[in-house]
């Protein structure tokens, strides 16, 4: 009925990315939070891109948004089939995927390194962006909110001494002092 397809489309427009049509924020924190305790761990991914402002400061927002596109792209052919891909805001993505090991995680990591750093046509420009990740398994217990402050904090750290990703490791909230473990790639 048109009842239905315009419940449909809003239901779209309250959970998509109007940009890259990935799940928007607020549907990534809903699937996460639907995630079953007790369930075999699930891997968060926080991801940044490093070297995006220049594109849009050079080439333009359009050419910013086309690189964020294409991204998109990448990120959910790298993530795996299982897993929900979304953009948070600006250059920030979250990928999660159910059922995780963190060797499984680590691969997926590097295959999404190595698709976002190889250059992206954009306009007729060749483009290079990096991107640095930070994740996170959770825990039988771990409330969706630690978990996410847990890969954001990995990211950061990831970001900061250029390693390509980082785990958190533990079981508490990241707190002074506390460090994420590394991996370079």
């Amino acid at each position: 009925t048109e009842q239905h397809v315009k419940f449909e489309s809003m239901r779209l427009i309250a959970t998509r990315d109007p940009l890259t049509g990935l799940a928007n924020r607020r549907a990534f924190e809903q699937a996460l939070k639907n995630t079953r305790p007790g369930e075999a761990p699930l891997a968060l991914f926080i991801c940044d891109l490093d070297g995006f402002k220049p594109v849009n400061d050079t080439l333009g927002h359009q050419a910013g948004d086309a690189l964020l596109q294409e991204i998109a792209k990448r990120m959910v052919a790298q993530a795996g089939s299982h897993a929900v891909v979304a953009r948070l805001g600006g250059d920030e993505f979250g990928i999660l995927i159910p059922r995780s090991t963190e060797a499984v995680a680590a691969q997926a990591a590097q295959r999404v390194l190595g698709a976002i750093g190889r250059p992206f046509e954009i306009n007729g420009n060749c483009v290079h962006v990096g991107v640095s990740i930070g994740l996170a398994l959770s825990a039988n217990d771990q409330d969706f909110q630690v978990l996410m402050r847990c890969a954001d904090a990995a990211m950061y750290d990831a970001k900061r001494s250029r390693s390509g990703y980082g785990f958190w490791r533990g079981e508490a909230m990241p707190h002074a002092g506390a460090q994420p473990i590394s991996k370079a790639v």
